[in-house]
């Protein structure tokens, strides 16, 4: 894909750089490299990875992403959260923007609403407090799964990986050394890196949460 056929598909889709970046999941800053062909500083060229091409194919054909199964929460306490709804059917734990993992209720019309670990042990206290034992185990089911998200990923150094940033993969004896080419890749890259290693596959917000531990 060379950058001219990945503008034509942004402005063929009717996209801001801010809007294609966020469809894609990279920053507005890769957007405008792979646009531009080429790095600002020292003029090389970038070449559009190959996991961005076939992203943009899938947007292309209205495929927004691997469907998930929706989950649910009813509560008649999630209006003291700033909620709308005493029932919401898409239901999804995340980072927010700053990076504070929360649970999402989305529903049709209303906006996207988040609340943090905090809110959702309130939350969960009430529900105890009412013996809705069913929603409280869910409540409790989303807890863990938000703290999670920041829980350290424990890894063996030595263990060989392969390192994949789209325009090649490369193998290294440890991972140690892995890891370290992959901090030095351009920030564009290490968006769209993969680190393989012990039969798992990890992205760039796993890659950060590595620690070599006994429970590699």
């Amino acid at each position: 894909m060379t950058p001219e056929q990945f503008r034509n598909w942004r402005e063929n889709l009717g996209w801001s750089r801010r809007e294609a970046a966020e469809a894609l999941g990279l920053s507005q800053g890769s957007v405008e490299l792979y646009e531009l062909g080429k790095r600002k500083d020292d003029g090389r060229s970038v070449a559009i990875p190959k996991n961005v091409e076939l992203a943009c194919a899938a947007l292309m054909l209205g495929i927004q992403g691997w469907p998930e199964p929706k989950r649910s929460l009813t509560s008649r306490h999630l209006p003291k959260f700033g909620l709308n709804s005493t029932t919401y059917d898409d239901v999804r734990v995340g980072h927010d923007t700053f990076g504070v993992p929360r649970l999402f209720f989305r529903r049709d019309g209303d906006p996207l609403v988040g609340i943090d670990l905090t809110a959702l042990s309130q939350l969960k206290q009430m529900m105890l407090a009412d013996g809705d034992e069913s929603s409280e185990l869910q409540v409790a089911a989303y807890i863990a799964e938000a703290q999670a998200l920041d829980r350290p990923i424990y890894v063996d150094p030595a263990a060989s990986a392969v390192l994949d940033h789209g325009a090649h993969t490369e193998r290294y004896l440890t991972l140690q050394e892995a890891k370290f080419a992959f901090d030095n890749l351009p920030p564009e890259r290490r968006e769209v890196a993969t680190i393989s290693t012990q039969g798992k596959t990890y992205r760039a917000p796993e890659i950060a949460r590595f620690h070599a531990g006994p429970n590699a």
